[in-house]
């Protein structure tokens, strides 16, 4: 080990730091931010270099955007709740066209596909623990931020970034934003992640970090673009030899994330190179002291057990036929220099095709048929039947739908069940949203509310649509539990906690709007209307709160909204 650490003293010393970053002189009142850093573990394995990572990014935070300390919260080894807190905290201080920065280091957990961000407090068996980032990113969709941005550098395949025992990468559902805002970069989308110890920070972290400081100018104008970053973070990975999968947001391509003119040289390619060729030396040396160490305890475990009668002397020549074969192996893909001639040569595509077309014969074409995958229906509506699959591929034609719009003018309520939902269900798979909402509002106003499914979606599709909704989408949330008993089993149990949850959410938000508003004009009617709505969320809340102890689902999120609500502990406990 010796060497390792002579190796890793000798050339830390040249990498540029990301601790302290430049002060732009940037004031952003309106923004607020959330860091997070997770390193010390109670029941899980510790994250080497997450408390860093996290005072690195709360420097870069404050030193480059200059955000309000009142707006801003830093939480180093947060547990669950605290981290929920802070989130929640900083969604409702965010001011209008402010943005909302979020940064995670530490451990995660994928959970049926969906990733969780995991406190100190986590435990092996509570497999809901956690914030789940599908829903982070939601709320923070429809929080009063123009622009989020938030930056995970998480293990999600339970290595603690450890490649000494590693893991198959992963299918993770990293979710789509609605509303077109947020900004989600993570380090690898397979999963993993990993330490880069000569930096003392996470591999992806250290390179983001150095892209948002001005390492990512690519085009040398001084500024450093989103694209720029993650491109250079791309890059940089590769030159050293362990490429990070990191995502790529098509939001805000040219969103000028360094704050302003920046003026900070990274490190050139062949220095990336060369800190990668000794990187993977001292990774080696690691690795081979893992395997010394796993061999010595798993002989000493065997000699106890012969020793007590419990194995076979011939034990011995499994573990040397097991031992003498072991193979110890590091990530690490070497630059290939022939590769940047390929590069250069697909960045000249119309050169490259000239010499193809030279080379290759012209053979005469043979003109067929027209062809198209997609037919509309005719303009007919007779049968309601042969109409479904149609409809279920969204191929209605404009005078069908008249035909059908015709009809229900005439038609008894029954048959205008059936042809409403036949539009309904045309315009959702054409993937017209907006009219998928006009056509099930008017379903549900004209001519029934007894589906508890469609007031379900309405009401999820209005309270996705931000706090201007929320009133509406509590109520048709109410509508569909007065017929919840048409759901059964598990269907029933999953709908019924997501519309006390969604009821419970949306009058939070009304109740942050309403202080955020009472903040800007102290009238009496606004501070009725405040205390309306934390009233409002307090009942909704212990309805839920109860709901998820006789259900057996999930409760802290329940809980941490009625005792933000209710000021104390003690309004939220069970009788």
């Amino acid at each position: 080990m010796m060497t390792s650490v002579l190796i890793a003293s000798a050339w830390a010393a040249d990498l540029p730091s990301v601790d302290k970053s430049i002060d732009t002189g940037v004031r952003s009142v309106r923004d607020a931010i959330v860091v997070l850093g997770v390193e010390d573990y109670h029941h899980l394995n510790d994250v080497p270099y997450a408390l860093a990572d996290a005072s690195a990014a709360a420097s870069w935070l404050f030193e480059t955007w200059g955000p309000s300390k009142s707006r801003s919260r830093v939480e180093m080894d947060p547990s669950n709740r605290e981290m929920q807190a802070a989130i929640d905290r900083a969604m409702a201080r965010v001011r209008k066209d402010g943005t909302l920065w979020i940064t995670f280091s530490g451990q995660g957990r994928v959970v049926d596909g969906v990733p969780r961000l995991l406190g100190v407090d986590t435990t092996l068996d509570d497999p809901m623990a956690g914030i789940s980032l599908l829903d982070l990113q939601e709320a923070a969709a429809r929080s009063r931020a123009k622009k989020v941005f938030i930056l995970i550098d998480a293990s999600f395949d339970e290595s603690a970034r450890s490649e000494l025992a590693p893991t198959p990468p992963q299918v993770i559902d990293w979710g789509d934003d609605p509303n077109d805002k947020v900004v989600l970069w993570v380090g690898d989308e397979r999963g993993g992640a990993r330490g880069f110890e000569p930096s003392g920070h996470g591999l992806f972290t250290y390179l983001a970090l150095g892209a948002l400081q001005g390492w990512g100018d690519l085009d040398g104008d001084g500024l450093v673009h989103l694209n720029e970053a993650q491109l250079w973070v791309r890059q940089a990975s590769r030159s050293l030899g362990r490429p990070q999968r990191a995502n790529l947001s098509t939001e805000f391509p040219d969103w000028v994330v360094s704050g302003k003119r920046v003026r900070a040289d990274g490190p050139r390619t062949e220095e990336l190179v060369a800190w990668g060729k000794e990187d993977v030396v001292r990774r080696m040396e690691l690795a081979e002291r893992y395997a010394q160490d796993q061999a010595e305890d798993a002989l000493l475990t065997l000699l106890a057990a012969i020793e007590a009668g419990r194995m076979e002397t011939d034990s011995l020549e499994r573990f040397v036929d097991q031992w003498s074969q072991h193979q110890v192996s590091v990530e690490w893909v070497p630059p290939i220099s022939v590769v940047e001639e390929a590069k250069l040569l697909l960045a000249d595509k119309e050169n490259l095709l000239r010499q193809q077309d030279a080379k290759t014969p012209q053979v005469a074409k043979v003109e067929g048929p027209p062809t198209t995958s997609f037919f509309l229906s005719d303009n007919t509506c007779k049968d309601i039947v042969g109409m479904e699959p149609d409809a279920l591929m969204g191929r209605f034609s404009p005078g069908r739908i008249a035909c059908i719009e015709t009809r229900m003018t005439k038609a008894p309520q029954t048959e205008q069940d059936k042809l409403s939902r036949l539009l309904i269900a045309n315009a959702e798979a054409s993937g017209d949203k907006a009219q998928w909402a006009l056509l099930v509002e008017r379903h549900l106003l004209d001519i029934t509310q007894s589906d508890p499914d469609l007031c379900f979606l309405f009401a999820l599709h209005l309270y996705k649509a931000g706090v201007e909704e929320g009133e509406q989408a509590i109520v048709w949330a109410n509508r569909a539990l007065e017929n919840k008993q048409n759901w059964k089993g598990e269907l029933y149990k999953a709908r019924v906690n997501s519309l006390y949850r969604l009821r419970t959410e949306a009058a939070a938000e009304l109740w942050q709007d309403a202080e955020q508003n009472l903040v800007a004009d102290p009238s009496a009617k606004a501070d009725a209307l405040t205390t309306q709505w934390r009233g409002v969320t307090l009942d909704y809340a212990r309805e839920w709160l109860d709901y998820t102890k006789a259900a057996g689902a999930p409760s802290d999120r329940a809980l941490s909204l009625c005792v933000s609500a209710a000021g104390s502990m003690s309004a939220c406990k069970a009788d």
